[in-house]
């Protein structure tokens, strides 16, 4: 109960709950325990608390610029409705094993008559970070498993025309008899909506074109999933963050700098090869390179699973890296790593799906910015090399013939 007290005033808008502790914080608002009892029996369940707007200061800016009341109240109901939408998408998919589970929702109005919170009840789990924290770092195979719950989620997002747009380990639950889970659609967004260059999610797992403004579709999710995979074999460590070295602010945007420009990703340091190539493709720079479908990316992490799991040093890897060329700008290209073992395997399915008339379907997205090329320091020139010179011959003129004189055409001068 003591964070309670921190908290201030917690109320639950549902008769008979209470709240119980503080289970997290974050941008959106906070989640909460809450229990009651029932028949001698007492059950449990989160409660998520949002508060509309997130900022008190966001009402006083509006009536400061000039608008009234009517005017802040329908900002207001428009951010409550956004928040609400989340309800209504998990509440629609209620039942599906891989989806974080909503069971009520309210609005509670704050005593201005303009602002208010909405709460959320849903089943109560344990966060994937807190799994780790208690228990350590997963296995490979666990690993696996939380890839392909995921996307499972994933597939049904996709069918119903939803980007999440924030896949990261925080978003990822964990149930008693574990089953990962995919929560927190507070800022999932319709097909048509999310392709509107809207930046959002957490940046140590987003996607390159939702950071450069880019349009973007399902693959940016793909592509989150890749990198919580590669965080969970890595040691809790983004991609070119050293190990032993502080996240410093510095460290962290060094870090991401480099995966955002599309230099090649390095595996993490624990999993198989087979598991490293499934990660490297959901991370490729271009969307076009990137797994089209959660359920092609599930189908990889199946096969490695089945081919079995075993653990590969860090860097020591039988990799082929091709340079992927870019005919119409310069720039560092994306390079794609393949296990050399599965090569021919790639080869074999690509005319397979050729022979069944399966095309690569194009790339929907405008094409990210490309990160201007580093300019080579001007070499000094050199001074071609000088040949000798060949001596000049002049041609002699031919001596002009001279005609014979009278005495030596006559033979001399006759003796009278």
């Amino acid at each position: 109960m003591a964070d309670i007290a921190k908290e201030g005033q917690i109320e639950v808008p549902w008769r008979g709950w209470v709240p119980v502790r503080r289970l997290g914080r974050g941008g959106f608002g906070s989640v909460w325990e809450i229990s009651r009892a029932i028949a001698g029996y007492t059950e449990r369940a989160a409660m998520k608390i949002v508060p509309v707007p997130a900022d008190d200061s966001v009402i006083e800016s509006l009536l400061d610029s000039g608008y009234d009341e009517a005017q802040a109240r329908a900002v207001v109901e428009d951010y409550r409705d956004s928040v609400l939408s989340e309800y209504n998408f998990m509440r629609s998919v209620s039942g599906h094993a891989n989806v974080v589970e909503c069971h009520d929702v309210a609005w509670m109005p704050a005593a201005d008559g303009l602002s208010g919170r909405v709460y959320i009840r849903m089943e109560l789990l344990t966060s994937l970070r807190d799994k780790i924290r208690k228990k350590g770092d997963l296995s490979e195979a666990e690993v696996l498993k939380v890839g392909e719950d995921v996307c499972r989620a994933l597939e049904l997002c996709e069918r119903r025309g939803i980007v999440h747009r924030d896949v990261k380990p925080d978003n990822v639950m964990v149930s008693d008899d574990g089953v990962y889970k995919l929560g927190d659609f507070g800022i999932a967004r319709t097909m048509e909506h999310a392709t509107h260059a809207t930046r959002v999610g957490t940046a140590s797992f987003v996607a390159p074109e939702v950071i450069y403004g880019s349009q973007y579709d399902h693959t940016v999710d793909i592509y989150s999933l890749g990198l919580v995979l590669h965080w969970l074999l890595n040691g809790r460590r983004i991609p070119f963050m050293p190990a032993g070295q502080p996240p410093t602010r510095k460290a962290l945007e060094r870090a991401s700098a480099r995966r955002l420009t599309g230099e090649l990703l390095p595996p993490p340091e624990r999993g198989s090869e087979a598991v490293h190539a499934v990660i490297a493709r959901a991370c490729a720079y271009k969307p076009q390179d990137r797994y089209q479908h959660a359920s092609q990316m599930r189908a990889a992490l199946k096969a490695a699973e089945e081919n079995g799991t075993g653990t590969t040093a860090r860097g020591v890897s039988s990799t082929t890296t091709t340079t992927t060329p870019s005919p119409s700008r310069p720039g560092p290209q994306v390079r794609k790593v393949v296990p050399a073992s599965a090569e021919s395997h790639a080869q074999k399915r690509l005319a397979a799906n050729q022979l069944a008339g399966e095309r690569p379907k194009p790339a929907s997205a405008r094409p990210m910015p490309q990160p201007t090329p580093r300019k080579a320091k001007p070499q000094p020139r050199q001074a071609a090399p000088t040949t000798p010179a060949r001596p000049t011959v002049r041609p002699q003129r031919p001596t002009p013939r001279q005609e014979p004189t009278p005495r030596q055409r006559g033979g001399g001068k006759k003796k009278g």
